[in-house]
């Protein structure tokens, strides 16, 4: 495969691994394959990202009001009535697994080659929550996490904290980050316009 501007290949792309995940028959109905799932739905964006099939790619775990039962982590409640008993031990532990999951497709990233750097140096990784606060679906302080730089374009290793600016000052950030250099809104320019501060 191409880059898609030089036509030279490029060193990441290659034949996946045989997965390592077993999968069974009617898997999406059998909620402890969940982890399996997930896992090789990572190894194919991976592929599809280093082979330049796709230059964006998008994973939803669940959905808001989800069933899950994260029996793998010791839990045997569903997930979404989870949430609105607000914090617990286990909600923690159902957290702390989402963000493996990311670690795992981060470092898979990082281990597939390319000029300049790796994968993961030439994309970012958007993570978020649909809400900030499951209890009270409360949308303030959502909080969001960014892997990669994007090819140079967000600075990595810091955290920032901002005070009331509107989620579509994120989305003009990484629409620049993209190549839309004169990208100034997202959505309703009367809630807020431009970047924000302090990502590149």
């Amino acid at each position: 495969m191409s880059d898609g501007s030089t036509g030279t290949p490029r060193v990441a792309c290659g034949m996946p691994e045989d997965p390592t995940s077993k999968v069974v028959a009617n898997a999406f109905q059998d909620q402890s394959q969940f982890p399996a799932l997930g896992k090789l739905q990572m190894d194919l964006l991976a592929t599809a990202l280093a082979c330049d099939i796709t230059r964006i790619a998008s994973i939803q775990w669940s959905w808001a009001r989800s069933t899950q039962v994260f029996s793998w982590v010791n839990q045997s409640d569903r997930h979404h009535d989870m949430t609105h008993r607000g914090w617990s031990e286990g909600l923690g532990r159902i957290n702390r697994w989402y963000a493996e999951q990311l670690a795992y497709l981060g470092g898979k990233l990082k281990a597939l080659k390319e000029e300049p750097g790796s994968v993961l140096d030439n994309t970012v990784i958007y993570w978020c929550s649909d809400v900030a606060a499951g209890q009270d679906h409360n949308y303030a302080n959502l909080r969001t996490f960014l892997l990669g730089s994007c090819g140079g374009f967000f600075k990595t290793g810091q955290h920032i904290k901002f005070n009331n600016e509107p989620h579509n000052k994120l989305m003009v950030s990484l629409m620049r980050a993209m190549g839309i250099s004169d990208a100034t809104q997202f959505g309703d320019a009367k809630v807020g316009t431009g970047p924000l501060p302090g990502l590149a």
